[in-house]
């Protein structure tokens, strides 16, 4: 990280800037005082500034286009991807975003118009409109001209699209494969299956895509089927961390609104009526543990080495369980098992269940029978539950994400909280019934 400017003269800062990456200026710009980014701005290559601009909040990136001068903003907006350009152009005030627009050359300002016309939640809001493109029976030495004039990023120049005469995508070229074979024309080297995604789909659809066929760039196309953009794999990774860090938060119980809002800028107040009501929930599912630990006080009383084995019983249910849940929500969220799996799924998670709780019960036999001291028909009784307790939690544990998307229920939201109560009461209902069988109770 450079030293201030009070420690650096101009010409030792410009100098420490030119050897930064493009997310080291991001960070030194995010950090820096207000008077430090005009001169760092001041310094930058515009390229470089433009392309760490695309590892900084939308905020922040529109206070710096507003803290230069209209000439400088221009420069910087014209050096910006589109898809990054769109994004700052939205954070703008209508004034400056006017401003920018009429300055931009006649072609880029009717490009960003028609992406800016998207609805947010859409992959046209995300794509970008620098790309190359071009006929199929193009020459080797005309398509690497045309990749070396493009304006467009690396990110987007690693695969070429190959339209027909009427714009539509009907294959794709790979930038190495252009580079590594020595053809006349491009035909050999094209792929004639491209996958594609349009304009209004999902933008999870587009990750979904992405993760299914390990993609870099997927072109977009419109009602029409004509190439209008390309999504890259830096514009959808981040959609995919942010699904992954949502559904944890709504595992938790916690509301989107409060995700959206940093922490201590929210009142307590709050804070309390985004939690209250998972904490209710799960205050009153465990009162059915207490139900059964009253209904068998009898077992209790007659055995009470018993009682400090539950803790243990209800925690391992609880650990396998969420498990087979985490593992069954990430398959949903990925396509790798759909509702119609639904016993093929139950079929896979008892066997699991089985082979867990058998090694998990011999090894809890073994520590009991060592350590504990209590007796032989004591640690049969506490390893039988185990392993049906752990039967039954893998069980739940699989079931309950494929049952919520059966209804169209969140699973993130619902499984982890009937997990917690289910497994605890049966096990507790469990365990005591094998008290009773094999203790005679």
């Amino acid at each position: 990280m450079p030293m201030t400017l009070q420690e650096y003269n101009t010409q030792e800062l410009r100098q420490e800037l030119e050897e930064m990456n493009r997310v080291e200026i991001a960070e030194y710009l995010t950090n820096a005082s207000k008077e430090e980014r005009l001169i760092a701005i001041a310094l930058i290559d515009k390229a470089d500034l433009a392309d760490a601009f695309a590892y900084m909040d939308p905020d922040l990136r529109a206070d710096l286009l507003e803290s230069v001068s209209g000439p400088e903003a221009l420069e910087i907006f014209n050096e910006m991807d589109s898809d990054e350009a769109v994004d700052t152009l939205q954070e703008l005030p209508s004034n400056m975003v006017i401003r920018l627009l009429a300055d931009l050359p006649p072609r880029r300002r009717e490009l960003m118009n028609k992406i800016l016309r998207y609805p947010e939640n859409s992959v046209g809001s995300l794509m970008n409109v620098d790309y190359v493109n071009m006929r199929a029976d193009t020459s080797t030495e005309e398509a690497l001209r045309l990749v070396r004039q493009s304006r467009a990023g690396a990110e987007h120049l690693q695969d070429i699209f190959i339209t027909s005469q009427e714009r539509e995508l009907i294959g794709v070229v790979h930038l190495a494969d252009l580079i590594r074979h020595d053809e006349d024309t491009i035909t050999s080297l094209i792929n004639w299956s491209p996958v594609t995604i349009g304009t209004r789909d999902k933008p999870m659809e587009a990750a979904e895509l992405f993760t299914e066929y390990r993609l870099l760039a997927l072109p977009v196309h419109d009602s029409e089927n004509k190439l209008v953009g390309v999504v890259t794999a830096d514009d959808i990774y981040p959609l995919i961390q942010e699904e992954v860090h949502d559904e944890y938060a709504r595992s938790q119980g916690i509301r989107e609104d409060e995700e959206d809002i940093d922490y201590l800028d929210t009142s307590a107040f709050s804070l309390v009526r985004q939690r209250i009501g998972w904490l209710l929930i799960l205050m009153i599912g465990a009162t059915f543990t207490g139900w059964v630990i009253q209904s068998y006080e009898d077992v209790l009383e007659a055995s009470v080495v018993l009682a400090a084995y539950i803790p243990m019983l209800m925690d391992s249910g609880g650990n396998a369980g969420s498990q087979s849940s985490t593992s069954l929500i990430r398959a949903l969220a990925l396509g790798e098992v759909t509702v119609s799996d639904y016993l093929v799924v139950m079929f896979k998670e008892l066997r699991v269940g089985v082979i867990v709780g058998v090694v998990m019960a011999l090894v809890n036999l073994a520590r009991i029978m060592l350590m504990d001291g209590v007796s032989l028909q004591v640690g049969l009784t506490v390893s039988v539950t185990l392993v049906l307790t752990i039967m039954m939690a893998k069980f739940v544990g699989g079931g309950l994400p494929l049952l919520a998307e059966k209804f169209n229920l969140d699973p993130a939201v619902m499984v982890g909280p009937l997990i917690t109560t289910v497994v605890d009461t049966f096990a507790l209902l469990i365990y005591f019934k094998a008290a009773q069988l094999l203790l005679g109770l």
